[in-house]
């Protein structure tokens, strides 16, 4: 169908089929419904991407637990458990297990790499 002159759609134009704003709501067809209509399918999309990046994270956090049981990194939990007690002890300051923590994380696979997945 051919537009008019200025722009807009020819007499008897079907804007769209069915779609989440559509006729069953008392809509009838002009460009405002159909940029209400286009609003909410852009909402319905974005609310499932969120549902997926919930479950990339949840897979994330699944490989680091599984890494870490694995012993495949070094600043595992028991590490860190083991750091906090010489700090809770007395042994040494929280400065200084801080600082153990970072030697420990230079020399291999950290937890954080295996959140993002690097080897």
């Amino acid at each position: 169908m051919s537009q008019t002159k200025k722009g807009g759609k020819g007499p008897g134009h079907e804007f769209w089929s069915k779609r989440p704003i559509s006729n069953k709501h008392g809509c009838s067809p002009s460009k405002a419904n159909k940029r209400l209509t286009h609003k909410a399918e852009r909402r319905e999309e974005r609310d499932m991407r969120k549902g997926d990046r919930f479950w990339a994270i949840e897979e994330a956090k699944e490989r680091v637990r599984k890494a870490d049981a694995d012993g495949e990194v070094v600043d595992s939990m028991e590490v860190r458990r083991g750091l906090m007690a010489r700090v809770s002890s007395g042994e040494i300051t929280l400065a200084r297990a801080q600082e153990e923590l970072k030697k420990i994380k230079r020399t291999g696979r950290t937890r954080n790499d295996a959140f993002l997945g690097k080897p």
